[in-house]
């Protein structure tokens, strides 16, 4: 916008400046903006090895430059040919700039809390890019450029068909089927069937929800249940705890995890940010209201907002690649501490790699329960046990304010599919651990020192990229914007 209004500074000093140019500068807008779904995978296929700094600063430069600076480069051409019919300049400059402050801070809630969660984005898109053809064919007299707003109004028609255009394109043989996709405020939605060929089983339909393109939930639809190995070991450690048991679970997502605790029959309260997901497990993913309140708020903020007791508390949040850094601080694990039975268990699933950076985030992770009062033990799930790529895994901790010993688990009680999975097997073999090398370095987590996501960055990325390689490319060449 900067360069664009220089630009637009630098024409209207010229004695003349045209219609042409201004009918230009907004059809280039128009048509730049139409073709943002067509131009975009392309861009984002480019920018995707450039690392999260280069890119971050590339793709939007490169998506939204052009159609920004023509949009741009037209306010002071505008005022000056508006200036031409008013008496003062000054009053025409802030009356334009009112108007355009005014347009973006009502197009800004219009946008992110209605039309976007409503059509999309690509739609919006596309009636913006008419709007603002419509708009300088009506500014500047259709009889006047009619010849030159066909051709321009052929382009745009042209632009648009091309950006609707969607291609299934089958990914490494396999068949994808979008079953639903929806855009929001806190981002798109996405659900997709993945049928496979399993040597032993047969032909099996994985259904995925995407975060922005990024893997939160993965069922075995024929089975109805969760295809992840670490989410199973969650549910086996909670059915320690008897029917009838509170059960606080931070991070309902598509409702895998809330479906095995209310197999348990614990009475759940599940928390969850974004309002559309209830539905969606519902719709999809074969999700039952039984026994569950689900809560639609922050988890950090309904921790602080709480008083009530639970027998286990189990903290699986993840929020498309990240996990939010102020659950794991000294100060909200304090307070989780008080919400806890004294013969509770507090469950906590984080996800990291193998690199020597992740060592780091594990001890500090585990210093910061240990500073909150809790004692503690871990597993960690090796990389082709967690449904993850490369050397992926995920670090269970168990943390209690009582001493917690492994040594007699039965898991009697666990649900039929996590007994299938050998959950014990897998405990038993892979003894937990709550020793600490008092030398390893590590950093006790505050509020005011939020720098979690940072030291997690190298696992953050590696699963970023490597989602958005395995199925996120897909999905751009074929669905259009990402």
């Amino acid at each position: 916008l900067t360069l664009g209004y220089f630009i637009g500074g630098k024409l209207s000093r010229f004695k003349k400046t045209s219609d042409n140019l201004l009918i230009f500068l907004l059809a280039l807008a128009a048509i730049s903006f139409a073709s943002l779904p067509s131009i975009s995978p392309k861009i984002l296929l480019w920018t995707i090895d450039m690392g999260m700094d280069l890119g971050l600063i590339y793709a939007p430069i490169l998506i939204l430059g052009v159609p920004l600076i023509a949009l741009g480069a037209t306010t002071p051409i505008l005022i000056k040919k508006l200036s031409n019919k008013e008496s003062s300049g000054s009053y025409v400059s802030g009356m334009v700039y009112g108007v355009s402050t005014i347009g973006g801070v009502a197009a800004t809630f219009l946008v992110g809390f209605w039309i976007v969660p409503k059509w999309g984005i690509v739609n919006p898109i596309m009636c913006c890019s008419v709007l603002i053809f419509l708009f300088s064919s009506y500014l500047l007299g259709i009889r006047k450029h009619l010849g030159k707003l066909i051709i321009l109004g052929m382009i745009m028609t042209t632009t648009i068909l091309l950006g609707l255009k969607k291609d299934k394109v089958p990914f490494d043989g396999r068949r994808f089927e979008t079953l639903m996709k929806t855009s929001g405020f806190l981002g798109e939605l996405k659900i997709m069937d993945l049928k496979i060929n399993q040597h032993e089983i047969g032909l099996q339909t994985l259904r995925s929800l995407y975060v922005n393109n990024i893997k939160q939930t993965n069922i075995i639809v024929e089975q109805r249940i969760s295809d992840w190995f670490y989410l199973h070991m969650m549910s086996s450690m909670a059915s320690l705890k008897p029917a009838g048991s509170n059960a606080l679970l931070l991070g309902f997502g598509a409702g895998s995890m809330a479906d095995e605790l209310t197999r348990l029959q614990f009475n759940v309260d599940a928390v969850e940010y974004d309002e559309r997901l209830p539905q969606i497990a519902r719709d999809y993913f074969f999700f039952e209201d039984r026994n569950i309140n689900i809560i639609v708020d922050d988890a950090r903020h309904y921790i602080e907002t709480t008083n009530k007791q639970y027998d286990v508390i189990l903290i699986d949040l993840l929020k498309a690649e990240s996990q939010p850094s102020y659950i794991f601080t000294l100060e909200c694990l304090s307070k989780v501490k008080t919400l806890l039975a004294q013969t509770g268990l507090l469950i906590i699933n984080f996800q990291g790699n193998g690199d020597t950076e992740f060592e780091l985030v594990h001890n500090s992770i585990f210093q910061t329960i240990r500073a909150s009062g809790f004692e503690v033990s871990y597993w960690q799930t090796p990389p082709n046990h967690t449904g993850n790529f490369n050397s992926f895994k995920d670090v269970i901790y168990i943390a209690t304010k009582v001493a917690f010993s492994s040594e007699f688990i039965t898991l009697d009680r666990s649900n039929e599919c996590c007994k299938k999975r050998n959950i014990l097997n897998f405990i038993k073999s892979n003894p937990y651990s709550n020793a600490f090398d008092p030398y390893a370095p590590y950093i006790i987590f505050k509020d005011d020192n939020p720098i979690l996501e940072s030291l997690n960055k190298s696992a953050i990325m590696q699963w970023r990229n490597t989602m958005l390689r395995q199925a996120g490319i897909n999905f751009i060449t074929g669905e259009g914007i990402l």
